[in-house]
């Protein structure tokens, strides 16, 4: 099972550290994942619906888990932030839009 990290640059030490084993963890946002031996899905600036599709293709398969904290309706977007800088979220924050 790996684990995806959306975050930007600086994260992946720590989700190495924490999942055990740098095959483990993909990021769709960290350039520098592979010098942590990590790996990354690669896209053009300009498209990033390319890195996001490949995520969607390893999700389906298995490859990886993401917990779901909470789904949010756009109007609801406040409540989601408010959610979110409590620091108490375990899943992503989903908001779904219409």
């Amino acid at each position: 099972m790996q684990h995806l990290t959306l975050a930007g640059a600086g994260v992946i030490p720590g989700l190495i550290e924490m999942v055990g084993d740098p095959a483990r963890v993909l990021s769709i946002a960290d350039i520098d994942a592979p010098k942590h031996g990590a790996q990354v899905t690669m896209s053009q600036d300009s498209h990033p619906e390319i890195a996001l599709r490949h995520v969607a293709a390893l999700y389906s398969t298995g490859a990886f888990d993401l917990p779901i904290e909470q789904v949010f309706s756009l109007e609801k977007v406040a409540d989601a932030q408010r959610r979110s800088a409590s620091g108490r979220v375990a899943g992503k924050l989903v908001i779904t839009l219409p």
